[in-house]
């Protein structure tokens, strides 16, 4: 447990020192050192750390490092009756390329690890409303993700490409479109699931594409912009989805490749645990309410795909521990939506307060999760050279 505080707070720090650098070198030492502090954690771990690791990831480095080509490679049988060619294309190339470079498995897993992390760092970073707040994301990130992303990590390779690709939407960069699909197109080769971010881009572009001029609804002595109504209309709806999931089963298996995903939606009550995760934050949100229903910003986007996401995605976890799997392209957002409403008070006070009681959330949630409950079985470390 002490080796994952000692990195993630370095990190951390690290992070912090770049971003208020005004020196460019140093600025870039500064975030080069602090982003492959998790990369090199992840590349000198034990090949228990991460369950994940021993059921594909291993026999993919030996079969990888024994076969002739990449086509003997693909035919090659993993796990079970699955075989390499089964699993997304973009994993098992990478894997066979920098194990036939390399022959090491712990440089295999480095590359990963920074796969996962560079893009959720530089997508962050894309972020206006982000400026002075990576730190924070990151940590949230750190506490919240790296542990999953351990073992879970084709998917998290996918979703952190995703991820990138729906920042340059939301930061109306040039070519935004071409980066997205880019993006979502690597990201695609790693996990299948990550094809649902189009479900994020449409939100945006319905909600918060700019106009020519901004419509809104008076109620008494408010002004409620036309999209925050049609924001909340979306989290209804995926309240509805909840209470009729045969619905949300009928979507997955109508998308190729997604219908295996239905196995998780069934039989699925509402989880007061899952509830219990998103409480906190669906506290401080109606506390600061009337200051979002008089902004019509992109803030209350993120917040209410993290809501709809825990409420909706999250009941998934009744069904299996895999379950919650689904929802990890939706919550990942956390890393946006925490600091966002962290940075909401209109006081310094309030500001502070906001963000130790985010703070003091997340490390005992990461304290309850991954090391007392041992998810993903990453805790303790056992180091792997």
């Amino acid at each position: 447990m002490l080796v994952y505080l000692i990195c993630f707070i370095s990190s951390i720090i690290l992070i912090y020192l770049g971003e208020h650098t005004e020196n460019k070198a140093k600025r870039i030492i500064f975030i080069g050192i602090a982003l492959l502090i998790p990369c090199v954690l992840a590349g000198i771990r034990a090949t228990s750390i991460g369950t994940d690791v021993n059921v594909y990831l291993k026999p993919m480095f030996t079969k990888a490092t024994s076969a002739n080509t990449f086509s003997d490679f693909l035919n090659y049988k993993i796990y079970r009756s699955r075989v390499a060619k089964d699993y997304e294309i973009g994993f098992t190339f990478l894997v066979y390329l920098v194990s036939k470079i390399f022959n090491n498995i712990h440089i295999v897993m480095f590359v990963i690890e920074a796969l996962i992390i560079f893009p959720i760092y530089f997508g962050l970073k894309k972020i206006k409303c982000m400026n002075n707040k990576i730190g924070l994301g990151m940590l949230i990130y750190y506490f919240l993700f790296f542990h999953p992303g351990l073992n879970l990590m084709r998917q998290y390779v996918g979703v952190s490409f995703a991820f990138y690709g729906i920042c340059c939407i939301l930061a109306k960069e040039n070519k935004c479109i071409i980066k997205y699909i880019i993006s979502s197109i690597i990201a695609f080769t790693f996990h299948k699931s990550t094809i649902m971010s189009a479900i994020l881009v449409i939100i945006y572009y319905i909600l918060y594409k700019k106009n020519k001029k901004e419509r809104y609804l008076t109620f008494n002595s408010y002004k409620i912009p036309i999209n925050t109504l049609l924001s909340l209309l979306i989290l209804f709806v995926g309240l509805f989805a909840l209470l009729n999931l045969g619905m949300f089963n009928s979507l997955l298996k109508s998308v190729d490749g997604m219908s295996r995903y239905t196995m998780y939606t069934k039989s699925i009550s509402i989880s007061d645990f899952s509830l219990v995760r998103v409480f906190p934050i669906i506290i401080i949100f109606l506390l600061l309410f009337k200051k979002f229903i008089n902004k019509n910003e992109n803030s209350l986007f993120y917040i209410l795909t993290f809501c709809m996401a825990y409420l909706v995605f999250g009941q998934l976890s009744n069904v299996s521990k895999n379950g919650v799997r689904i929802s990890i392209l939706f919550t990942v957002f956390n890393v946006i939506t925490y600091p966002l409403l962290a940075s909401t008070p209109n006081t310094k006070k309030g500001k502070i307060l906001a963000t130790s009681f985010i703070v003091i959330y997340v490390i005992a949630y990461w304290g309850y999760m991954y090391v007392y409950r041992g998810f993903n079985q990453t805790v303790p470390f056992v180091l792997g050279i």
